[in-house]
């Protein structure tokens, strides 16, 4: 550089010092810094929207340029706000004029970037801001704040009885931040399926699509707890935030701790405030030893087997006798009620139905914002009175209020198909599936909204995953096969399914994949005696439902079989009834008159798409 610029730039530094722009540039900055504070302190007091904080910013330095301007052109003086005089002549030599422009140029060139730079991390996702009280800042990218699992909480109490206390800890703290809009709660089958810690929080967090995981413990002794609880960065196993309870064991202080860590999560994922009290109180009782009664009778729920039905049916009823005012309680009888005869041959629709309807509807009267009791309602309204539209309305009122219910997605998945509208269907089904992945039920009940829609590659995808329900997804699975005219893998399905209804000799199902086989590809003179011996073996050993049975004899070309055994299945009132309305296995019967009007009878569609 010359002697010129040398000097040139050396006044300017001068000029600088005179018209006290170092001072203003630092008294701005100061000014800044108390502002972005204030800003991420009030966003975090208020739940703001996530963007406040970087529009705050891109504020605060597009007017940096602009407070350097202002300090060259004037000063401040007891006087007022004055113009500043221009250097002395003697001086003025060494201050080249483009010195001003230039370095401001540069300085609003810098600004602009910075905050172009801030901008793009708004949209971006990058969230600012501190954690919970006491926890070292978080800083992450916006999409590992969108999802979470709640695993069981460990139980270490040393009895296995206790178990229920954990899952229902647990299940209760998932209802609650189902409740934070914006995030993504995976549905308890599938968190807890992951209940053996031994599994990385990688693997956990891919499986079931999450960025974070919310583990725990319970340890429980006499009238005291002691909760502990972590939040988990499922990428790479980071520990987020973690604190314990220890208090005595009453009502007031199950459902703080409950807050405690439920509130605590919210403010690390500085999403927005949680429900306000009153909406938490519909889901609480003042009655410890019914809130317990509530989580056992929900585990046994879950198990959907004639016994654990009956177990949690008892449980819900002892927790209502001590404070009938529990609305969950009602809405767990319901459920169980509902499910009765679909899992219990031995209980009749009607006599399920003189329970379930009324314990729905007195949850609703009790409670008309909870989840749980519109889905009880709307679930009766599908399966029991086949009122597809009703059903609906109070299936999305559910998810509406709990949009993270797997249960009740599913159930409106179901509610669409059975009247007609798969297509409608579908999408709930997919969003069961993403809350729930490890679950069977969503699964299977996709692949009926696919039946529906004749997609039968992707339904036969979906039976593949819904394997374990047994042999009504083994059968649909063969249907599904016999659609595609895939003849050499029936054999396996059946003869599983023979297995697992006690047949005496399963091989002899190679019997009816033969005749099926044969029917299929061209239609027989007469059923193959065989093959009928072996399907009417299964009917007399009454283990297997009509919506296997009346298949397989229309399958080998028994149609009146068939037939007789589905007109037995409508004067049994039979809880499956509906779905031979959509799915595939009955297609062969569609056009026979009987099968028709009885459907027509019962307000059921014969069929949609297909």
């Amino acid at each position: 550089m010359g002697t010129e610029g040398t000097e040139g730039s050396r006044g300017f530094i001068r000029e600088l010092r005179r018209r006290k722009v170092f001072r203003v540039a630092a008294l701005y900055l100061a000014t800044a810094f108390g502002v972005l504070e204030a800003a991420d302190i009030l966003q975090q007091a208020m739940h703001l929207p996530a963007v406040f904080l970087p529009s705050v910013t891109v504020l605060v330095i597009l007017g940096f340029p602009l407070s350097l301007a202002v300090g060259w052109i004037f000063d401040v003086t007891s006087a007022g706000l004055k113009r500043t005089p221009p250097p002395d002549a003697a001086n003025s030599t060494n201050v080249p004029t483009r010195w001003p422009v230039a370095s401001l140029g540069v300085v609003a060139a810098v600004t602009l970037g910075a905050a172009g730079w801030t901008v793009h991390g708004m949209r971006g996702g990058q969230v600012g801001g501190s954690g919970a009280a006491g926890v070292a800042p978080v800083r992450a990218e916006r999409s590992e704040f969108a999802s979470i699992a709640v695993l069981p909480f460990l139980n270490l109490s040393g009895d296995p009885d206790n178990d229920y206390f954990g899952d229902g800890l647990a299940e209760e703290i998932g209802n609650v931040l189902s409740r934070i809009g914006g995030l993504r709660v995976a549905a308890r089958t599938s968190a807890f399926a992951f209940r053996a810690r031994e599994i990385d929080a990688k693997q956990i967090g891919d499986t079931l699509g999450v960025g974070m995981l919310l583990e725990g413990s319970v340890r429980r002794a006499g009238d005291r707890v002691r909760v502990g609880a972590q939040l988990i960065r499922a990428a790479d196993g980071l520990s987020l935030w973690s604190d314990s309870w220890d208090r005595e064991l009453t009502t007031s202080n199950v459902f703080a701790i409950q807050d405690d860590i439920t509130r605590s999560i919210a403010a690390e994922l500085q999403r927005e405030l949680l429900p306000d009290r009153e909406r938490l109180a519909e889901r609480r009782t003042t009655d410890l030893e019914a809130y317990d009664l509530y989580l056992l009778g929900r585990h046994h729920w879950a198990e959907r087997t004639p016994d654990g039905l009956r177990e949690a049916i008892d449980l819900f009823e002892r927790a209502i006798a001590r404070d009938s005012t529990y609305a969950l309680a009602w809405a767990g009888l319901a459920d169980a009620w509902e499910a009765r005869p679909f899992f219990d041959r031995s209980v009749s629709m009607a006599a399920a139905e003189r329970v379930a309807r009324p314990a729905a509807e007195r949850s609703l009267q009790l409670a008309p914002e909870l989840a749980e009791a519109h889905a009880a309602v709307g679930v009766i309204l599908s399966d029991y009175d086949h009122d597809y539209p009703a059903a609906i309305e109070h299936l999305r009122e559910a998810v509406d209020l709990n949009p993270n219910d797997a249960q009740a997605w599913a159930w409106l998945c179901v509610a669409h198909t059975m009247g007609g509208a798969p297509e409608a269907g579908l999408p709930a089904c997919d969003r069961a599936v993403r809350l729930d992945p490890l679950s069977p039920v969503p699964r299977a009940q996709r692949s009926l909204a696919l039946m529906a829609l004749s997609r039968n590659r992707e339904a036969l995808g979906e039976l593949a995953s819904a394997r374990a329900l047994g042999p009504l997804t083994w059968m649909l699975t063969v249907a599904m096969q016999r659609e595609l005219g895939e003849w050499s893998a029936i054999d396996v399905d059946l003869m599983r399914t023979a297995a697992a209804l006690g047949l005496d000799d399963p091989e002899r199902m190679r019997l009816v994949a033969d005749a099926i086989r044969r029917a299929g590809q061209a239609a027989p003179d007469s059923p193959d005696p065989e093959a009928l011996s072996v399907i009417r073996d299964l009917e007399a050993a009454g283990e297997i439902g009509f919506l296997e049975l009346a298949p397989l004899y229309a399958w080998v070309g028994a149609r009146e079989e068939a037939l007789r055994v589905f007109r037995g299945a409508v004067a049994a009132d039979d809880p499956w009834l509906p779905f031979a309305s959509q799915v595939t296995s009955f297609d062969p019967l569609r056009d026979a008159p009987a099968f028709a009007s009885a459907l027509d009878s019962l307000g059921l569609p014969n069929g949609s798409a297909r």
